[in-house]
């Protein structure tokens, strides 16, 4: 039985704080090292020696405490709540008695984030994990952590680059928006080759598709989507001239926002609309919500939809032929992974990139632009393979 000390602050934020037990089975896979690029001096590490230890060996082997501080923008976000699970699940079965962690919901407001993290310091912690409610608040979190000697891993947000650059011990691991927008753009390709599956989408028969691509809110991550998605339309030898992207807005993330802007187009455009993409599945439920509604999409067919992240509701959609494809962002892998980062530079394991790195996947891979970023593996999902998706949402699943 694992030990739950809460913490109830005076604001409206809720911190706890847990240890891990020694009654469940670690269910993270075997990983290999990465080639290491320098030395790897602990600092403060206890009698840890980590030179030619995998992250795995490191935890099972640690006999000091070590409490990590995990700051979530806002729970009752879908894919937040997700990484939550998945870390949580993590530590549930985490056998190492000596890892600690205080974790808090900032419920989308970047003053409580601020708050929770000064809270965090105040006690001690030796790691911060930050899913931050707005990328230009990582560069403030930073430097009250260096000032206070505490490392930062940072995830899923996009932050700025200052928070990198300018701050010694940071890093980020999430996924690379635009790489998630050129996915999705091989996965429509893909799909009109398939002259049957181009026929299905062409309702009206003119041999042009009708796009319309629903985004998050207006952001440079989200413009750098859009003009990924319009340029790789413009040097489609084949496609150039067929895909006519007719509508693009940002949207607040929200189902209930997406279902209204494609209602609205609903409206403009009707039985014109034939296929939708979107950043988020979240976003394009409220745009299946939309078309439903207006008996433009049904399991017997209609618009074609792709998204993101592939939440288990999407899965269900995919498997009933309602939306066509996801791209999986695995919430395992990426709040796992996190962990993994926190308590290597918790200890000290951060001198090179390198070391920080120690025991990940072979198939993890960097920023071209920045080493400190650790891009999530992509894997687009259709009703083929939405098995792979199920499986990552299973692992994340807390099993009390």
């Amino acid at each position: 039985m694992k030990k739950l000390i809460a913490l109830i602050l005076a604001t409206v934020m809720c911190l706890s704080m847990v240890a891990c037990g020694s009654s469940g089975k670690t269910d993270t896979p075997a990983t290999q090292p990465v080639a290491n690029e320098g030395s790897n001096t602990p600092a403060d590490s206890g009698s840890v020696t980590t030179d030619n230890q995998t992250i795995d060996e490191m935890i099972a082997n640690l006999d000091h405490d070590i409490t990590i501080g995990i700051s979530l923008f806002n729970y009752s976000n879908n894919w937040c709540s997700w990484q939550r699970n998945a870390m949580l699940n993590w530590f549930d079965q985490c056998e190492n008695d000596h890892i600690s962690y205080i974790i808090s919901d900032a419920q989308n407001d970047q003053a409580k984030q601020n708050d929770a993290v000064d809270t965090m310091l105040a006690r001690g912690i030796d790691v911060l994990i930050c899913y931050v409610v707005q990328s230009t608040g990582a560069s403030a979190i930073a430097k009250k952590c260096e000032e206070a000697g505490v490392p930062v891993v940072f995830q899923n947000t996009k932050v700025d680059a200052e928070s990198l650059t300018n701050f010694e011990r940071t890093w980020f691991i999430g996924a690379n928006n635009e790489d998630k927008a050129h996915l999705q753009m091989d996965m429509i390709f893909a799909l009109l080759d398939d002259e049957a599956k181009f026929a299905e989408i062409d309702k009206n028969g003119d041999g042009k598709i009708n796009m319309f691509y629903v985004q998050g809110p207006a952001n440079e991550d989200m413009a750098i989507c859009l003009r990924t998605v319009q340029e790789r339309i413009a040097a489609h030898e084949k496609y150039k001239d067929i895909i006519v992207l007719c509508e693009h807005q940002n949207s607040d993330n929200s189902t209930a926002d997406c279902k209204e802007i494609a209602e609205a187009w609903v409206g403009k455009y009707g039985d014109e609309i034939e296929l939708q993409l979107a950043h988020t599945d979240a976003q394009a439920a409220g745009c299946i919500a939309a078309y439903q509604a207006a008996g433009l999409l049904s399991k017997d067919g209609g618009v074609y939809v792709l998204a993101s992240n592939c939440l288990p509701d999407a899965q269900v959609y995919i498997k009933d032929g309602i939306q066509y494809a996801s791209v999986l962002t695995d919430p395992w892998w990426q709040g796992t992974n996190a962990i993994k980062m926190a308590i290597a530079a918790a200890l000290g394991n951060d001198l090179t990139y390198g070391d920080l790195l120690y025991g990940f996947p072979e198939d993890v891979h960097f920023s071209e632009k920045n080493p400190k970023i650790v891009y999530l593996v992509l894997t687009g999902i259709t009703k083929e393979n939405v098995g792979i998706a199920e499986e990552a949402y299973t692992r994340s699943t807390r099993a009390n």
